[in-house]
């Protein structure tokens, strides 16, 4: 169950990049320039939207009844929002706003939002960290392991450090020397 859920938000990430098509730069280009080189050619190949009010927005993605748009304020800096679209597709309401190039935010919202991923199918990053922590504690404590549920726990906790930094205050747990002895 964990793993469905995992995978479902990476495979809607993946969605979301395919249905941008941008061209990628080469892997050996940092990953905070290749965000900016997808958030660029993304705005770069949007629409100008028609309706008044927003027609200095570009529409990014449109699915059910959801828009996610962007703007260029000047200086390097890109505008995201994400908007429900009225019935008669007319005009937009109910904007979510994430400024200074909070590109990775607004297509998380705009997934959730749109209905393109289930909510009740995600992890919040506190569920995550709580995860993670007991993840760590069952490998080092839990003498019962087998060998193969050892290392899915361990995959599991590799994959969570790929979805989420892991916090500070998530550490890895002391180890207790008597239970080093029983195994």
């Amino acid at each position: 169950m964990i793993i469905d859920r995992l995978h479902t938000f990476k495979r809607t990430a993946q969605f979301i990049t395919l249905l941008i098509e941008t061209p990628r730069l080469p892997a050996e280009f940092p990953v905070s320039s290749q965000k900016i080189w997808e958030m660029e050619q993304a705005y770069r190949q949007a629409p100008h939207l028609e309706w008044s009010g927003v027609n200095s927005y570009k529409k990014i993605l449109q699915y059910n009844q959801h828009l996610l748009a962007a703007r260029y304020d000047g200086n390097g800096h890109f505008r995201f929002v994400t908007w429900q679209v009225n019935f008669d597709q007319t005009g937009v309401t109910l904007g979510h706003y994430f400024y200074r190039n909070e590109y990775e935010q607004a297509k998380e919202d705009f997934i959730q939002r749109s209905g393109l991923v289930d909510e009740r199918k995600l992890f919040s990053k506190e569920q995550l960290s709580l995860l993670y922590s007991a993840l760590l504690y069952s490998s080092f404590h839990d003498v019962n392991l087998d060998y193969s549920e050892k290392q899915e726990i361990d995959r599991l906790i590799r994959q969570i450090e790929t979805i989420t930094p892991v916090s500070q205050a998530v550490q890895q747990p002391e180890l207790d020397p008597e239970l080093d002895n029983e195994r």
